[in-house]
């Protein structure tokens, strides 16, 4: 994608996965997707998501890769980085019971470690909350509620006391940019990107089945809330130049996930 000012190249995070063991490959690799440019930044938007997926490929794809991709391109000193992290590794207790929060965690102490970076403020560790608009994933809440949906079955969940902030992608993609061309924003504390107005699950879940024309699918409290959730916690605004507009989830969320039943029921899909 080229805009006036700027050139993004997407590279997926196979792509370079078996060469991290192998510096020089890695670097002649990621030479070649960068070749012609002075200064770049790289942002880290991949990676796996699931915290049932095997330990040592959360490892690989959330810290081992990132890592071994800034050590063999931070000697050009005109080169930034952003990794993408979750407000939830600032919840001991739950990151300590979720690997996949882990692992971000685990990120940002790597990230420390390496020292250089954070001084000469080159590096910028974002802490982001659930983003909706994608390709749903199975295993996160919203994806639970679309397989649900599509299929005409119960969807059963918590009391749904837990607070949450859903933030479009589009509105993040916007967000993340302003944050790249911010060199404010780089330093050594991680930046939390926030809109300051959290949902509560269960409103969510109503306001989305409701608008699907489902409510009776909806249980809300049939099973147990999982240990150290975020129940009072609420985090403040980011600067309104970084994050100048924020979609009422109750809205945007219901309005994503009725456009995605819609969609696979038009291709003859039920999940």
């Amino acid at each position: 994608m080229r805009t006036p000012d700027r050139e993004v190249r997407a590279v997926p995070w196979p792509t370079f996965a078996s060469d991290a063991d192998e510096p020089p490959r890695l670097r002649a690799a990621l030479d070649a997707v960068t070749r012609g440019w002075e200064a770049y930044d790289v942002v880290f938007a991949a990676g796996v998501t699931d915290p049932a997926a095997p330990p040592e490929q959360l490892w690989r794809s959330n810290v081992a890769l990132p890592i071994a991709v800034i050590e063999a391109t931070s000697r050009r000193e005109s080169v930034r980085y952003m990794t993408l992290g979750t407000v939830f590794e600032l919840f001991p207790e739950f990151a300590d019971a979720n690997p996949y929060v882990d692992s971000k965690r685990r990120l940002w102490r790597c990230l420390q470690a390496v020292g250089t970076l954070t001084r000469d403020r080159r590096v910028v560790h974002v802490r982001l909350h659930t983003v909706y608009g994608g390709r749903p994933k199975p295993h996160m809440f919203l994806g639970q509620m679309i397989t649900a949906l599509c299929g005409a079955t119960q969807f059963r969940m918590s009391s749904g006391h837990q607070l949450r902030e859903y933030h479009h992608v589009q509105d993040v993609a916007g967000a993340l940019l302003a944050i790249l061309d911010s060199e404010s924003s780089f330093g050594a504390e991680p930046l939390v990107l926030s809109a300051g107005e959290p949902v509560r699950l269960a409103d969510l879940a109503r306001a989305v089945f409701e608008a699907c024309g489902r409510p009776d699918l909806l249980k809300v409290g049939a099973i147990a809330a999982a240990p150290s959730e975020n129940e009072r916690v609420r985090f403040p605004r980011s600067d309104a130049a970084v994050l100048p507009f924020y979609r009422d989830p109750l809205v945007g969320v219901a309005e994503y996930v009725r456009t995605e039943c819609v969609r696979r029921s038009s291709h003859g899909k039920t999940v």
